[in-house]
This record gives C-alpha cells, structure tokens and sequence, in this order.
C-alpha cells in the first residue's frame, strides 16, 4: 500500500472511532449496534454431471465445524443442512449410486454464515450465497422462451465469483482420445464459457473428480503438479479456454475431489465411476475455492484503489493531516467516496459503500488500527465489540490466504 494511502486508510478508521468517543465522553453508552455482515455472491456453472452438488455437499462437511486451527465454520439453515446431508450420505455410502443431477426446479440458493469466535463468542463475520444452478439450463433450449437462461446471464452479472465446474471424467476423455470429450471441451460447454467471458467478476474453473483424472499419459510417478500441469496444457491448447484467460484478470484452475483419491474407481471399458465397499471418503481440496474468493476479491480492489483513488487521495493529504482528531471521519470519508466508487465500479461492479468496500477498507487498515493509545484510550464498550468482531473477520481472510499459500505452493500450476 502506498504510503499517503495507507496513511489515509488509518485516519479513517482511527477518525471515526476519535470522533464517536469525544462526543460520547461523559454520558451513558448504549449497547453495541448489530456488526454488518459483508457478503459475498458465489455462483456454480456446469453442465449436468459435473458435481457441482456433490461438490457443494463434500464442502460443507468440511467445514461446518471448526476444526484444528481453522478460526471458523460454516452454519446454514436447517432445511439446506438436512438437504446436503442427504446428498452426502447417498455420496458417502458405497451401497448406493451417485445423486441424480439438478434439475431446474431444484436450483437452489443457499446461503452460509461464516461463523468466526469474537469477545462475545461465535459471530458471523461473512455471508456467503452459493447458487447452485442446473446444467440443464446451459445444455438445451427450455420451453420458458429462454426465461432461465437470462435469469442466469443475470446472476453470473452481479455475482462475485464464478465456479466453472469442469467434469473431471469428460477431461479424462478427452485427454484419452475418446470423441466424447472432444464434443464436451469443444461444444458442451460453450454457452459456460461464453457467460464467464463476459462478467466482471473472478473465475474459478473447478476440476471435479480428481481423484480419477490418471491414467492418460503422465509419466510413471508424476505427482498432482505434473499431471496438473499436463492437464493444463491439454486444456488451454484449446483457443476457446484460452481466450477465456487471455480477457480474464484472475482465473484459477482448481482441482478437487468430492469423495477423495481412495473412494471410487474409474473403469475405461464403460466409463463408469464405481464406489470401492472398502473405500475411504476424504474430500480433497475441496475448501480451495471458497478459501480464493474474498482474498482474490480484496486484492482486485486493492490494485484499483491505489492505482485510480491513490492521486485523488494524495492531493488531500495536507488538508486532512491539519484537521483535529474529532473531523477526521467524516472529511476522510469525503475524500475516499468519489475516487473509490469510480475504483470500484471499475473492479467488483458495485458503488461504493457496500459490504464489500467496508471489508476492504477494514483489512486495509488492519496493520494500523492498534497504533494510537489515544484512541485505544477512548474507545466505549461497543467499540471495543465492533473492533473484536473486525478482528475475528481479519484471522478468517488471513486463514483463507494461508490456505491458498499452501494450495499453490503445492500446486503452482493452479494459478493461470
């Protein structure tokens, strides 16, 4: 961060609370107001067969508790705990067949609270809406005169991350010279590619079915990098997904497996997927996406905040520095709103202002919020609240970027 603006980032946050505290001075606090909750729109594209179910089934089991060191879980509604609970049972249990696809009136939104330990115990300290669209809707024309279809158009538009989910068995074809997957990679999901071309927001191509893209060449030995890497090269040989890169700022290739790589075989004669009765189910990398959302998010609007409000807010910096502490907040919100609106109707889509800018701005400063004892000094008991719950979102990101340090650095060929 560049020296004025990070200056600027900490006069905001240290202003606001200053000026809260001089004038509450001397009378009776009120109680803490409700936190707002950032939230974050994540949408899963994918023909039928893909998993994006599975997927999201095997995701929540991971992480609807914290375990270890991991400062969060994911809490849903009752009705969508049962409902993945119910797929994951049918996935995890080796006497019964795969779950049957979406259908469209099965598309489903369903939302998480991130969940993270503050002052006052477990606080949401982000929402997550994960669309779970059918594939049905990308493959053939419905009889609704195309109403699903620019409903999804819609959804991919405002969302902030998109999951492209690649059919991990279809690659395998295609790497294999079966025609099958020559007509999946080059016709089937086309109308996929072509919605993710144009949004505005990051791609995260998810490759199902891990665990059983083997077999198709690789070198005796190869690790998960080597045959990612062979993967990749396969895949962007093709003008059509690497024009998808080329217009794209952040697009992830991100292998995971539902069930993990111990559960289920993959038989060439029939190209089924059969459950192994002595398999074991570990899901793998299947926190990955998620873990890449806000992160990814936060650093897209890091870059247009100082590349397009750096100038702006360095222009200022003498005016704001000769203010008293007390007109800090609101002269250093006038400064930021034109300049970050403009950054971030650029980057995310969105005016300034929402949830999203506030948890931007917020772990921007987060190096600088402890410095001033004066306003340690002054902060009230529901300052104090706001700042823990702040906190406790700032060890969540942190945790997210970890888990993404550790993903690429064991599979670098990940990043495009």
């Amino acid at each position: 961060m560049g020296t004025g603006l990070g200056i600027i980032v900490a006069l905001a946050v240290a202003g606001a609370i200053v000026a809260v505290a001089v004038r509450r001075r001397g009378r009776r606090q009120p109680p803490a107001p409700d936190v707002p909750v950032p939230a974050v729109q994540v949408v899963a594209l994918g023909i039928s067969g893909a998993g994006k179910t599975v997927f999201l089934a095997s995701l929540f089991h991971e992480l609807h508790v914290p375990i270890d060191d991991r400062p969060y879980f994911l809490r849903a509604e009752a009705a969508d705990r049962v409902r993945l609970s119910g797929v994951l049972r049918q996935v995890s249990d080796a006497r019964q067949p795969w779950p049957a696809g979406t259908a469209v009136a099965q598309t489903r939104r369903y939302t998480f609270d991130c969940m993270a330990r503050a002052m006052d115990g477990w606080v949401p300290v982000l929402r997550i809406s994960y669309l779970d669209y059918a594939g049905e809707v990308l493959e053939e024309a419905l009889g609704d005169d195309g109403a699903a279809l620019r409903e999804l158009e819609s959804e991919v538009d405002r969302a902030d991350a998109v999951l492209g989910m690649l059919d991990g068995r279809q690659i395998l074809r295609y790497l294999t010279g079966d025609p099958g997957g020559t007509a999946y990679l080059v016709a089937a999901i086309q109308p996929m590619i072509g919605m993710m071309v144009t949004g505005r927001s990051p791609i995260y191509l998810v490759l199902t079915k891990w665990d059983i893209l083997r077999g198709f060449g690789e070198p005796d030995g190869a690790d998960d990098n080597a045959r990612l890497e062979l993967v990749r090269h396969a895949l962007f040989a093709l003008p059509q997904l690497q024009g998808l890169v080329d217009v794209r700022n952040i697009v992830r290739l991100i292998p995971v497996s539902a069930v993990g790589p111990e559960f289920a075989r993959f038989d060439p004669a029939t190209g089924r997927i059969d459950k192994r009765q002595d398999g074991r189910f570990r899901p793998q990398h299947v926190e990955v996406p998620l873990a890449a959302v806000v992160p990814d998010l936060l650093k897209r609007f890091r870059q247009a905040f100082e590349r397009d409000a750096g100038a702006s807010v360095n222009s200022q910096l003498r005016r704001v520095m000769r203010l008293s502490p007390g007109e800090w907040g609101g002269a250093v919100a006038d400064v930021l709103t034109k300049p970050a609106s403009a950054a971030l109707g650029a980057v995310i889509g969105r005016p300034f202002g929402t949830e999203l800018v506030t948890l931007a701005l917020e772990w921007m400063s987060r190096p600088y919020r402890e410095k001033g004892e004066q306003v340690a000094a002054f902060r009230t008991e529901a300052e104090r609240r706001l700042a823990a719950v702040a906190d406790a979102r700032g060890n969540v990101v942190e945790h997210f970027q970890k888990t993404m340090y550790v993903f690429e650095a064991k599979l670098p060929a990940s990043r495009l």
